[in-house]
């Protein structure tokens, strides 16, 4: 676990000035900075270039796919309008005093529809309204987004996004939940597909993202069909790295990634490859095991699937983040754990893998060929960072979450509440997510809030830990001010 957690986290400049700051060219189109915003009415200082956008192409020429794309978005602003309208009268009569942008009130109508004891009329008609508005305000962002980048190509639009840090279209997820592992069904486990259920409803629920912007990878039954989930193989997860992340055109600079594992980990000692120098004890390279981990394939190189190794995460993030201007923050519900550093009665477990615990022992002579798998996978942008090499140092700018601190296990139960079985940190995390939804809280007091657990310490790893979650934004000693919504 340690090593992993070492491997991932990193250190980021902190911000030091909360402002969002469109310009074209050379000249300022607008600037919107974070200020107090108590109602609907102070959220009407917006982006000139979100409603001033016919101003701003007008006497340019435009091709045909521009007159398209001007005609699709005044058919989005005629949508748009009587929905802000509804939007409008429920701030003016429910929540003028309250500081509150356009994404909490959708989250605060959606808890209100929850509510059994609720009787308030028009809630649920409300919340399809809300949603819908949600919806039609992404799209015009993108189409707007779009017809300026072709019309005024030299534009540097948005530096660092000039939708507002909680919009939900600011996110991009990849969940993967591991239950069974088809060489070895001693590994499989119960909680995992309902760990992912639960981040998907958390990021639908809480954070509003778009389906579109989440890839699950798990197996299972699901609530909703809209998941369209994948088998988390070893080909799909690294597939959803690339194509969802790497390869995805529509992420922009600030933009919030997640990821996400339920399953097992192992660890490999790194003495198989690299033999230590004398006097120094061999460390530990650790991975997430997908489901087919040990089949056989046909690969002349290595006859069986082998793990994901920190090194290969650490890179692809790396260069994800370094391509996109992206702020990443992995999850892990897993045990790195190696027999070797446990010791004592639970060296067994560890070693086999059991029912409730989710650490898996290490393929067999695997290291080396997990190492060249990823300096050789041709979607490898970067040929300088090398996994199979003594001297690898990891990207030191990504924030982990983990289930459990080395030497621990990461553990799944039954819970009583609902007679589904979930990964203990997962299901704190989500609890605690929830509960202080309406608070700028940190990853390090996130981690407060979900400890202690059953025998297991959750643990953050970054400079950034005392940054807010997910924006990874400062957190000034004073309150901090709700970000101005775009509309």
């Amino acid at each position: 676990m340690g090593n992993f957690l070492s491997s991932l986290f990193g250190r980021t400049k902190p911000k030091t000035k909360q402002e969002c700051q469109v310009t074209y060219g050379t000249s300022d189109v607008a600037t919107v900075t974070a200020n107090h915003s108590s109602n609907a009415e102070d959220s009407n200082a917006l982006s000139s270039y979100w409603t001033d956008w016919s101003r701003i192409i007008r006497g340019k020429p435009l091709d045909e796919e521009c007159k398209r794309m001007v005609f699709e978005l005044k058919k989005l602003e005629k949508q748009i309008a009587p929905l802000e309208k509804t939007e409008k009268k429920l701030w003016d009569s429910d929540y003028k005093t309250e500081r509150m942008n356009s994404d909490q009130l959708l989250k605060e109508i959606q808890h209100r529809v929850q509510k059994p004891e609720s009787t308030r009329k028009g809630d649920l008609a409300n919340l399809q309204k809300l949603d819908r508005l949600h919806h039609l305000r992404h799209e015009k962002y993108q189409v707007v987004s779009t017809l300026l980048r072709r019309v005024v190509p030299n534009n540097l639009m948005p530096r660092s996004g000039s939708e507002p840090e909680s919009s939900g279209s600011r996110f991009w997820a990849i969940i993967v939940g591991v239950d069974k592992y088809y060489n070895d069904d001693t590994l499989s486990l119960k909680g995992c597909t309902n760990d992912a259920t639960h981040i998907w409803q958390y990021l639908r629920t809480e954070l509003s993202v778009p389906p579109n912007h989440i890839r699950v990878l798990a197996e299972g039954k699901f609530p909703d069909k809209s998941m369209r989930p994948k088998p988390p193989t070893r080909a799909n997860i690294l597939h959803a790295l690339y194509d969802h992340l790497w390869d995805n055109k529509s992420i922009r600079p600030g933009d919030f990634i997640i990821f996400y594992f339920s399953g097992r980990g192992s660890s490999y000692s790194s003495a198989e490859v690299f033999p230590p120098k004398s006097g120094t004890p061999a460390g530990t390279i650790d991975a997430i095991c997908p489901a087919d981990r040990g089949l056989k394939n046909s690969k002349k190189s290595c006859p069986k699937t082998l793990d994901i190794s920190d090194r290969e995460l650490n890179f692809i993030f790396s260069e994800v983040r370094d391509a996109k201007a992206a702020k990443v923050t992995l999850i892990m519900d897993c045990s790195f754990a190696h027999a070797s550093n446990i010791g004592g009665p639970k060296s067994a477990a560890v070693t086999t893998g059991t029912s409730d615990t989710r650490a898996a022992p290490p393929l067999q002579d695997a290291t080396k060929h997990m190492l060249l798998a990823a300096d050789n996978d041709h979607r490898r942008r970067s040929k300088t960072l090398r996994a199979h090499g003594e001297s690898w140092k990891a990207d030191e700018a990504l924030i982990v979450m983990a289930a459990c601190s080395s030497g621990e296990q990461a553990r799944e139960r039954i819970f009583e509440d609902d007679k589904t079985t979930t990964g203990v940190f997962t299901r704190a995390l989500v609890s605690a997510l929830t509960s202080h939804r309406n608070e700028t809280i940190s990853y390090e007091r996130l981690r407060e809030l979900v400890s202690p657990l059953e025998g297991q310490t959750p643990v953050v790893t970054g400079a950034r830990s005392n940054a807010a979650v997910w924006t990874q934004a400062d957190i000034p000693d004073q309150e901090m001010p709700v970000d101005i919504i775009t509309r």
